[in-house]
């Protein structure tokens, strides 16, 4: 696919207020309530995809382990505000990360975790073959009617990143990262990875 360029910012109307931290840069006050909604509505007129991840690992016994269990529905081309909001974010947070971006590596999806759900387990997004070129990557929380489902990252040890409903995190494909269980309710996050130059 030829990545969406990143340059000017686009006309979406919100801009995002950025917090750095040491994992990553947070978004706040990013999307209105009443339009997380309207991002979730999306589901209505996507087909869903059962989510998964390449090498997902095996237990002690060699049973393969499934980390990933979530409905994912990828946003269609037409949805270009999407693209927007996203890009938008991207742009002002990476003036911390000063990455040499590219665009959207694939197109972005909506997430569902349904209660009782594994959540998805540890990973990072930077993987092999074209998954190399994975900068950044970003999940913006929709929701927070649920319970469980905490964003964690393994940096100086494991933490959670809070997301309020609205909030984005934008962090590098590296840093390892998980959703724990989702324990009552669904829980909807908007996620995308921006491509750019392979980490050297």
């Amino acid at each position: 696919m030829s990545p969406h360029s990143i340059g000017v910012k686009m006309s979406i109307a919100v801009p995002p207020i950025i917090n750095e931290t040491q994992h990553g840069v947070i978004a706040t006050d990013n999307i209105t309530g009443d339009l997380c909604k309207q991002i979730i509505r999306l589901s209505n007129k996507i087909t869903p995809i059962q989510g998964s991840v390449q090498n997902k690992g095996t237990d002690k016994t060699g049973k393969v382990l499934d980390i990933r269990n979530v409905l994912a529905y990828r946003i269609h081309e037409d949805y270009k505000w999407i693209d927007e909001l996203i890009l938008n974010m991207v742009i002002d947070a990476n003036k911390t990360f000063n990455y040499n971006l590219s665009g959207l590596f694939e197109r972005p999806q909506l997430l569902k975790y349904k209660a009782p759900s594994i959540g998805y387990g540890w990973h990072t997004d930077m993987g092999n073959g074209d998954a190399s070129t994975r900068k950044l990557g970003i999940s913006i929380a929709l929701n927070n009617d649920y319970d469980g489902g905490e964003f964690m990252v393994f940096g100086n040890g494991e933490e959670e990143i809070p997301l309020a409903k609205g909030n984005g995190i934008v962090f590098s494909s590296f840093l390892p990262h998980k959703v724990n269980p989702i324990n009552k309710g669904e829980r909807w996050a908007l996620v995308a990875w921006i491509s750019g130059s392979c980490f050297r």
